[in-house]
């Protein structure tokens, strides 16, 4: 079980206290809220996918998932599929109410299927294998297979309105129409974006980079700045839910960029110091004010950055945190460790 190295910083505002705690296994690889924040689900990177009962942290069932591994596991936001991908190359749906059972399984194109992501309003789902970019109905039926892309595919993202999915490959980003699948558009640059953060109000792309850069693409016109100075590739990037704010990692500091007006170029980041090793994730709330971070020493921090730059509430694990998601209702916060242990934490 994860230990405390202690509860909270003194001179903290709140405290994140644990609701409950519960091992998996395995090194957490992903996690996953149902759209009503019911239930939890926990993905261990050798393939089982566990399902939790938010509230008590009891589990309700396990699946059995991929048997090379998972990469990334997801709810519909109607509620009324989950699917996963995995290292076997397959996508898998799952009816998770009773015993979790396997609805079905589909080729994702090549042998690992790294990124999915369900449509907003979780009709349709879209995922990348290799240079493959596929989409699908919730029966699983195969609507559109984009492969003529230039290399690997390393993250997708639909647009906030849904209209179309972007994918980021070297050599840039590639847009992708499902009402017209033979259209697509490119914005071009000579390097590689390894993850994509839209705006929720589809003005801004930003893409963390091979290079140790993050690129801002305004997608009306397709002008893109480059923010450089971080020691590593920029991997944690998250948005507010004015779309004014972009908190990235690619440091042991929070970096935050303000994107009113005319957008981030030209600009001076908000610092947020207080994490001692590499930033793992950032996450705002889904709908107010607050930013978690967590690092791999196992600090996790919540800020609210526009009354103070220091944290409102930390605690500190001894493991390393991979993964970190808001509840939908923005009350509680679920957190998975390298060692396989699911956390759920509330502010108070």
């Amino acid at each position: 079980m994860p230990k405390l190295k202690k509860p909270s910083n003194e001179g903290d505002r709140k405290k994140l206290s644990q609701i409950w705690s519960q091992p998996i296994g395995d090194y957490v690889i992903d996690l996953s809220w149902s759209p009503d924040g019911s239930l939890l689900a926990a993905a261990e990177t050798s393939g089982p996918i566990t399902i939790f009962d938010s509230e008590q942290g009891d589990r309700i069932s396990v699946a059995s998932g991929h048997s090379f591994g998972v990469s990334q596991i997801g709810w519909s936001s109607a509620g009324e599929n989950f699917a996963s991908a995995g290292l076997d190359g397959l996508i898998r749906y799952w009816d998770l109410k009773d015993q979790a059972k396997e609805i079905r399984s589909m080729k994702g194109g090549s042998t690992w299927v790294e990124n999915l992501a369900w449509h907003p309003n979780g009709k349709s789902l879209v995922t990348s294998a290799g240079k493959h970019l596929r989409l699908w109905n919730p029966d699983g039926e195969l609507l559109a297979d984009w492969n003529n892309h230039e290399s690997t595919i390393e993250d997708i993202a639909w647009s906030p309105s849904g209209d179309c999915v972007v994918a980021a490959t070297y050599g840039g980003l590639t847009f992708r129409f499902p009402d017209q699948p033979d259209k697509q558009r490119k914005f071009a640059w000579k390097g590689s974006s390894l993850k994509i953060a839209w705006s929720p109000n589809g003005k801004f792309i930003a893409t963390g980079d091979q290079d140790s850069t993050v690129h801002f693409w305004d997608v009306e016109s397709g002008r893109d700045s480059r923010m450089s100075g971080y020691p590593t590739k920029v991997l944690p990037l998250t948005w507010n839910s004015t779309s004014r704010y972009l908190a990235t990692g690619g440091c042991e500091i929070v970096i935050i960029w303000d994107c009113s007006g005319k957008g981030p170029h030209g600009t001076r980041p908000i610092p947020l110091e207080n994490h001692r090793a590499l930033l793992s994730v950032v996450a705002y709330q889904n709908y107010g004010p607050l930013l978690a971070s967590a690092d791999k020493s196992g600090l996790i921090a919540v800020w609210n950055h526009e009354e103070s730059k220091r944290p409102l509430a930390t605690v500190n694990f001894d493991s390393e945190i991979t993964q970190l998601v808001w509840a939908p209702n923005d009350q509680s916060i679920a957190v998975g460790d390298n060692l396989g242990n699911i956390i759920s934490l509330t502010l108070n």
